[in-house]
């Protein structure tokens, strides 16, 4: 055992060797050393000494060992060398002392929530907080609050894990947390003093961090050298799904295409006013625009770690002028007499045809594949590229129960409960028209897998625990074996998965991952999505980007 006290020196540190003597088993239940036999026992020490690999000269020192009284006896001697007063002098109420605040190193540059801030020595007494917040989504109650104190270990060198809190309702918890601070805060910010805050830049010249000791933390804790590092993650729910419009914040020729290409597209978006954004330039065309023509769209998202991700939305088909029409709606219309187009269809002359400015805001007047679906599976099974012997095995199938019902059967086997100490890592797969899967259309990992899983599933969490025969209706779920002799798949509609989806066939390859990143389960779901049919996710979730 190690006692560690002040915040500038280690005070002592020594070993006591013990052995668990079993005495007499009984049938207690207890969490604690779940994998050891369970009773009554006694300690029986073998060994006690300072620890060999700590510096000789600590203030505290036990110098200790142990002697043999007798057969049955044995005794602690020695003596305990106590070079400062040992109290509760360093425990009680405290004030913060800011000594440094920036964004933290490891993370991406490009997150949508970034925190331009620095200290600021003001006088000896006084230290500010300037610079700004750069919030391109909401600080809102959909993100999760995920907060890491580190000590400075007396050794040196900072220690994580000194306090650990991780949190639903960010703004809602941050609001109460830091009760008259939040107030101060949001005032010299110059944002809203209720939630959410919506995105912008809030710009602070001068903030004094003792203000931020009018807050409701803990009061009382041990007085030393604190680091505290906070991360925010996108909770996924409704208020991040639903219908959209487009802004476009780019547009440009492809920079990998030949400039020689006979259809040049010599575009570029301009801002005319703060609300308006127009493509300007023109279309050169050596050659028609028409259906002997193919087009192939590939969508890519950008990722909450940075960099843009492909294949989000692949569209490849013939009849490119045809086609396009048809998608674009209305907004071909509006784009062909902003170009100076001699036609509305297709095929398009040869020709150049130019723009003084098109507002960009008309392309939301579309035929975009996208809707409202419901879940209809085509294929469940484990993963066929993971090792069999995985400790969580998913042993589903499909079962065609009647013409209009599909059920889901097997069984859970699991050596190991499913709980928050694992990672999700979904990856959805769309097809393309051109034939084979896409990866990354959706992409969705995180910690917190029972609980998350629990979350996005919705009401349709219950009636799969029902149908399983699981007695557990919360998080975690023990270890076991949990069979279903018919799961109706439309109950999965009951969920909270995006509503508005863009139609197609995808695939979903969701792996359950332990601490070392190590894949301790994996299942595979195939399906298609429509005015009724989408992919069937059966214990995973989407990303939202």
């Amino acid at each position: 055992m190690k006692a560690l006290i002040s915040s500038n020196t280690k005070m002592i540190l020594f070993k006591c060797y013990v052995i668990l003597g079993v005495l007499a088993i009984s049938k207690a239940l207890t969490k604690f050393m779940p994998n050891l036999s369970l009773g009554e026992y006694r300690i029986l020490a073998s060994g006690v000494n300072q620890c060999e690999d700590q510096p000789k000269n600590l203030p505290l020192k036990a110098n200790l060992y142990l002697s043999k009284k007798s057969f049955h006896i044995t005794e602690v001697k020695g003596n305990l060398s106590l070079e400062i007063l040992f109290d509760d002098f360093l425990t009680g109420e405290y004030r913060m002392i800011i000594t440094a605040v920036y964004q933290c190193l490891e993370e991406p540059k490009s997150l949508p929530m970034k925190f331009n801030l620095y200290s600021s020595k003001k006088s000896s007494n006084i230290t500010e907080l300037r610079g700004n917040l750069t919030f391109e989504i909401s600080f809102d109650d959909s993100l999760i609050l995920d907060v890491n104190f580190a000590s400075w270990s007396l050794t040196g060198g900072w220690k994580p894990n000194s306090l650990v809190y991780v949190t639903n309702n960010t703004c809602s918890k941050f609001k109460s947390l830091f009760r008259n601070a939040w107030f101060s805060m949001t005032k010299t910010f110059n944002a809203s003093t209720n939630y959410p805050i919506p995105k912008g830049i809030y710009q602070v010249s001068e903030y004094d961090t003792a203000f931020l000791n009018d807050n409701n933390f803990p009061k009382s804790t041990i007085t030393t050298e604190f680091r505290g590092n906070m991360t925010f993650e996108i909770l996924f729910d409704n208020s991040l799904m639903g219908e959209y419009k487009m802004i476009i914040t780019a547009v440009y020729q492809c920079s990998e295409e030949p400039k020689d290409s006979p259809l040049k597209f010599n575009i570029y978006s301009s801002k005319k006013t703060s609300n308006t954004t127009e493509i300007r330039g023109n279309f050169t065309f050596g050659i028609p625009f028409d259906d002997s023509l193919i087009f192939d769209v590939n969508f890519a998202s950008w990722s909450l770690t940075g960099g843009w991700k492909p294949n989000s939305l692949v569209y490849v088909t013939n009849y490119a002028c045809s086609k396009m029409k048809s998608i674009l709606g209305n907004s071909w219309y509006s784009l062909t007499k902003a170009i100076n187009s001699p036609t509305t269809n297709c095929p398009i002359p040869k020709g150049v045809y130019t723009s003084s400015g098109y507002d960009t805001t008309l392309l939301n007047d579309n035929n975009f594949p996208k809707g409202e679906y419901r879940i209809v599976a085509a294929a469940i099974h484990q993963c066929a590229d993971v090792p069999k012997n995985l400790p969580l095995k998913f042993n589903l199938y499909l079962s065609k129960k009647s013409s209009n019902t599909t059920e889901v059967r097997g069984n859970f086997s699991w050596k190991i409960p499913f709980d928050d100490s694992l990672t999700l890592d979904i990856n959805v797969a769309s097809w393309s028209l051109t034939g084979g899967w896409k990866p990354n259309s959706l992409i969705y990992v995180t910690n917190n897998a029972c609980s998350k899983a629990k979350s996005i599933l919705g009401n349709s969490w219950f009636s799969i625990i029902k149908s399983f025969n699981s007695p557990f209706v919360n998080c975690p779920i023990p270890k076991g074996v949990y069979s279903s002799s018919g799961y109706d798949v439309t109950l999965i509609n009951d969920n909270n998965f995006p509503k508005v989806y863009f139609y197609g066939k995808y695939k979903v390859v969701g792996k359950v991952k332990n601490k070392n990143n190590t894949i301790v389960g994996c299942l595979t779901a195939e399906g298609s999505l429509s005015f009724e049919i989408f992919v069937f996710v059966y214990f995973f979730l989407y990303k939202y980007q």
